[in-house]
């Protein structure tokens, strides 16, 4: 399936007025941006921040996007430049659950590159855990799920009532 990945980012997460926050503790929580594949950025930058980490098999842009966002400014094209296709067999298809756990590392690290502000940590561990939650119930194991959307309410309220009236998107 091929899908205008610049379009869903939009809808989602894209400010109105056409400005990217370039806010490291928002890139946190939401990881609004994608990368590489609609991102120019100077070796230079790269050789500042260190390269994508190989030992992180899943999320390795979210990682990366976080090292950016500390050093750099972002800007927006607002042309839709690329198609992403999705398949099944890709880690965002097929390995969620491993996708969503390598998020705790990459929260784990991020605290010590930047000064993130701890209601910020705290959604982040909300999110991981309501997505770790989507990932058992629709594997059908509810019982691994609950545990993780108490956890994702208890952390972050007012999102999780956002999700559970469908105001928020559900990746």
């Amino acid at each position: 399936m091929l899908m205008n990945v610049s379009n869903l980012c939009r809808e989602a997460y894209h400010r109105d007025d056409d400005e990217e926050p370039n806010a490291p503790n928002a890139l946190l929580v939401d990881c609004y941006m994608l990368l590489p594949v609609n991102a120019l950025v100077r070796r230079s930058l790269y050789e500042k921040v260190g390269y994508f980490e190989e030992a992180i098999r899943a999320a390795p842009d979210h990682d990366m996007l976080l090292r950016l966002a500390k050093n750099t400014e972002f800007a927006d094209l607002p042309d839709h430049l690329f198609l992403y296709r999705m398949h099944e067999n890709s880690i965002s298809g097929k390995n969620q659950d491993l996708r969503w756990r390598t998020g705790f590392e990459i929260l784990r690290r991020a605290p010590s590159r930047y000064p993130y502000r701890l209601s910020t940590v705290r959604k982040r561990f909300a999110v991981l855990n309501s997505r770790l939650a989507q990932v058992a119930l629709r594997s059908q194991r509810p019982i691994q799920a609950v545990p993780r959307l108490l956890a994702a309410g208890a952390l972050d309220p007012v999102r999780a009532l956002l999700v559970i009236f469908r105001r928020e998107l559900v990746i």
